[in-house]
């Protein structure tokens, strides 16, 4: 998990979310290895690293232009999360694809 807050650990244990989180890269590591924020794709880099893949066989869902941006340059495939008139601000940074919500990504017999 990436997140620029400080108090993600503290937000995962409080909502049952700690035991699947494999490994995060937060506020403290980016702090910590002084790495750059996005649009820079380190952050991102710095996941890859943690968990032992290469970007290209990787893929980052963002909601901002910088995410799309940092993905982009780390050679992740990029999907764009968000509805209209911010996704046509997302597709113009040249995502993947955009979807509209996360529940669009997922096969819809996973959701009855």
């Amino acid at each position: 998990m990436i997140s620029s807050s400080a108090h993600i650990a503290r937000m995962l244990a409080r909502s049952g979310l700690a035991s699947v989180i494999d490994d995060r890269i937060d506020a403290e590591v980016v702090l910590a290895q002084g790495l750059s924020a996005r649009p820079a794709p380190d952050v991102l880099l710095a996941a890859c690293r943690r968990l032992g893949v290469t970007a290209a066989d990787t893929a980052t869902l963002t909601h901002s232009p910088d995410g799309v941006i940092a993905g982009r340059a780390a050679g992740m495939t990029v999907v764009a999360i968000a509805a209209e008139p911010r996704a046509e601000v997302l597709a113009g940074v040249g995502p993947g694809r955009v979807a509209p919500s996360l529940a669009a990504l997922l096969d819809r017999r996973l959701l009855r």
